[in-house]
């Protein structure tokens, strides 16, 4: 089982205390914080990451921090569990009982897309939060967040067609938590970043992120698209044996595609269709689906009644029984070439 802080998920013991940046982070005393708890032996991000943006959580005076990514300009993708009621202590994968419940009120998240957190009025509110149909947060820790206005941020880009392989690189995004000594919502960023493992929906990376992080993406170093995004991570932020767990995106992109509101891709185009007399072998290729005389034929279509004319060098006339390949069903008459 993966923990991190008390509730054994990276970023659900850092707090943010509301309108006074100078106040120490009010965590838990029994969980080990130092300077270097923000995308571990990351480096300040200024504008390069733009699109990662802090998440709060607001519960009266006290925000919860997490990150998340823009997606679109008003859909952010982020951790499950930094947006709903958790219900268990920790994440023991695989789940052996719920392990989040409902929603939080989609209001009370406030999106800061600058890099300190701690500066100027939200950028964005929640308006609606979307998350798998499931009550577990193993391979499924992952939500997005439409916001009630657009983020003026470039939205970031998926990984659809790339499967993580072990030994790529990625780079970690967030605002983790830096101790008491301030400097909490900064957002950091570290590159060179090992994969591990890798399962159908999460991989595991080396030393990177810790509390505060959670909801941030890891990025392609090749692409710079959105592999996954934080879930949790070991007891210890640094160190050889440190380890992250993200939540892939590809297993979750119908989902993603819903709340975006990506088209699906379009059908593949027809073959033009041909015009009475030109040559088929079939029905297929034909304006009206009709091949006299298939498998080296010519297109024809429905002729007498209420059908159109035949067109000029053509005559309306029943094929004979025996004539082949008049292709989609039986008509009372087709154009033929006139003999």
């Amino acid at each position: 089982m993966l923990t991190r802080s008390k509730l054994g998920v990276a970023g659900a013991a850092m707090a943010l205390v509301a309108c006074s940046a100078e106040r120490p982070i009010d965590a838990d005393p029994s969980v080990s914080v130092t300077v270097d708890q923000a995308i571990v032996h990351g480096a300040r991000d200024g504008t390069r990451h733009r699109s990662v943006v802090a998440l709060i959580a607001r519960d009266g005076a006290v925000g919860h921090l997490c990150t998340a990514a823009v997606i679109a300009p008003d859909v952010v993708l982020t951790a499950r569990h930094c947006v709903a009621e958790l219900l268990a202590a920790g994440i023991e994968c695989p789940a052996r009982a719920p392990q989040v419940g409902a929603s939080l009120h989609p209001g009370a998240l406030a999106v800061h897309p600058s890099a300190d957190a701690r500066t100027g009025p939200p950028a964005a509110f929640g308006r609606a939060i979307h998350a798998p149909r499931t009550d577990a947060l193993c391979d499924a820790d992952l939500a997005l967040v439409t916001l009630d206005r657009p983020v003026a941020v470039p939205p970031m880009r998926l990984a659809r067609g790339k499967r993580p392989r072990v030994g790529d690189r990625i780079v970690a995004v967030g605002y983790g938590q830096l101790g008491d000594r301030g400097g909490q919502g900064l957002r950091r960023f570290r590159s060179d970043v090992s994969i591990l493992s890798v399962s159908p929906a999460e991989m595991v990376v080396d030393e990177s992120t810790c509390s505060g992080d959670s909801g941030g993406p890891a990025i392609d170093e090749d692409t710079g698209e959105i592999l996954g995004v934080l879930s949790r991570g070991s007891s210890t932020c640094a160190g050889a044996g440190a380890r992250n767990v993200y939540t892939r995106v590809t297993p979750f992109l119908e989902l993603i595609d819903r709340v975006v509101g990506v088209e699906p891709p379009p059908s593949p185009a027809p073959p033009p269709a041909n015009d009475v007399g030109e040559p088929c072998s079939d029905g297929g290729t034909c304006a009206a689906g009709l091949c006299l005389g298939a498998p080296s034929g010519y297109c024809t279509r429905p002729c007498g009644g209420t059908a159109k004319r035949c067109p000029n060098g053509y005559r309306c006339t029943r094929p004979a029984p025996a004539a082949p390949a008049v292709a989609s069903g039986s008509v009372a008459g087709v154009c033929a070439v006139r003999s």
